[in-house]
């Protein structure tokens, strides 16, 4: 009877301890899928040659999937794989399979709602016995926000050095081009004058010397334009017209538009505004040089890129 009583109380410290640890496991894994949802990372496994693979509730949630709405495979999970990136990334699996090694790559996926998603996906293969693969294991995290960021920043880096270079090559050119257009302008003075009194003979020149003087104005509006592009974080924040900085913007993107479409300035009369100028220029260039690349070349006649 004591025996008994003993082993009725040992079962149920047994039972009491199983049941706390079945408790303490269910934590672990309501913090491990939050940790996963709030990180958006979803983790994997699958038998190597097995039939189906075993995905984390957030993994579903980043395939564009409702949890648990079906059983995953490894060819289903390589046709939500953007068809660009599925031969690449096949090759990486194959490798890590035949060296029972790791991998860690960037892939696009193709969402069932036709949106694109950029992944990050390391793995890891566990071998068995035998030397050869038996389980691979890793996880994907939804990288596409991170990877915006990296190409803003790329291209403001790329900004900052047009910036720069723009600075010296318009310094560069200003020098030599006041002394072009100060002679210009005294040829211009001395040919008016010999003009009253010989007027056939200086006409043509006079001809091709305003269309001289256009083509170096047009040279010092460049220059200008550089100038005001350059080095945006150098400049201090002040009282400037935003229709000057808009001209100097379309003057800079204008190569770009001109093939593709028309356009159409709408200026009213508004008051000045106060912030730094190469900064407020760029991004209207972005906008220009967005417009332009949206509309294919060919037909400008019939685009038309209003500017209000």
């Amino acid at each position: 009877s004591h025996e008994l009583i003993a082993r009725n109380t040992k079962l149920r410290e047994d039972v009491d301890m199983l049941r706390g640890i079945e408790a303490e496991l269910q934590r672990s894994e309501t913090m491990l899928a939050e940790a996963q949802r709030v990180s958006h990372v979803g983790s994997w496994e699958w038998q190597v040659g097995g039939p189906s693979i075993t995905w984390s509730e957030e993994l579903y949630r980043i395939f564009g999937l409702q949890p648990f709405s079906l059983v995953p495979t490894f060819e289903g999970f390589l046709a939500l794989v953007h068809e660009d990136d599925r031969v690449p990334l096949r090759t990486v699996i194959d490798k890590a399979l035949s060296t029972c090694g790791q991998f860690s790559t960037q892939h696009r996926l193709l969402l069932p709602d036709g949106s694109v998603r950029i992944a990050e996906c390391i793995g890891s293969v566990t071998s068995g016995a035998d030397g050869q693969a038996e389980r691979l294991s890793g996880t994907t995290q939804d990288v596409t926000e991170r990877a915006k960021m990296q190409e803003q920043l790329l291209f403001a880096d790329r900004l900052s050095t047009i910036g720069t270079l723009a600075a010296g090559v318009a310094h560069e050119i200003n020098n030599p081009l006041a002394y072009v257009l100060g002679n210009l302008g005294y040829l211009r003075q001395a040919l008016s004058e010999l003009a009253h009194k010989q007027p056939g003979v200086f006409s043509e020149l006079l001809e091709v010397l305003s269309e001289t003087e256009e083509g170096a104005g047009r040279i010092r509006l460049i220059v200008r334009d550089l100038k005001t592009f350059s080095r945006p974080d150098d400049a201090q924040d002040r009282a400037f017209a935003p229709e000057a900085i808009i001209e100097s913007s379309i003057n800079m993107a204008w190569n770009q538009i001109r093939h593709r479409s028309r356009l159409v300035k709408d200026f009213a009369v508004t008051p000045k505004v106060r912030g730094n100028e190469a900064r407020f220029g760029q991004v209207i260039l972005n906008l220009l040089i967005n417009a332009a690349q949206a509309i294919p070349e060919g037909d400008a006649r019939a685009n038309c890129i209003r500017v209000t």
